[in-house]
């Protein structure tokens, strides 16, 4: 065998797709141009996976308990806390670590009858599981948000 079979030049080869990586990271721009090639959705579709664009929350009518929701889930930055209230009062909407913490307090206060949304912004959080717990109309809703760096 021939020792020398490769070039003086050393090449980067596993350097190139970081790039790509940190590109993906930032913008999701990467992924968007994948999951449209047609090829890669034929792929998929004979895997058999299917589409999921969003999950709808449950429909208001006939509920008198609070529902509370996010998304996205897991999150990076921030997520959208979003909750319906099936009659207006006090509410408290509150971010707890995984050791029962309060992290964060959106909401504390009145709030109308309906649907509504908070933003949960994760600065200065550690990766990891977090409980949102809406607390109105006499009862406690819990949910809960991954947050991934």
């Amino acid at each position: 065998t021939n020792p020398d079979w490769y070039g003086p030049d050393f090449l980067g080869i596993d350097q190139g797709p970081i790039v790509m990586m940190i590109e993906n990271y930032r913008t999701g721009a990467v992924w968007g141009r994948f999951m449209v090639n047609a090829d890669i959705q034929a792929g998929l579709t004979a895997a058999g996976f299917v589409s999921t664009v969003g999950v709808d929350p449950p429909p208001l009518a006939g509920r008198d308990r609070p529902l509370l929701w996010s998304t996205p889930n897991p999150f990076t930055t921030s997520a959208t806390l979003s909750f319906r209230l099936a009659s207006a009062g006090p509410a408290r909407l509150t971010v707890h670590d995984l050791m029962g913490r309060e992290v964060a307090r959106l909401l504390d206060g009145w709030a109308d009858a309906g649907e509504h949304s908070e933003i949960f912004q994760s600065d200065g959080q550690k990766s990891g599981v977090y409980w949102y717990r809406l607390s109105a109309g006499g009862t406690e809703v819990l949910s809960k948000g991954i947050l991934i760096r």
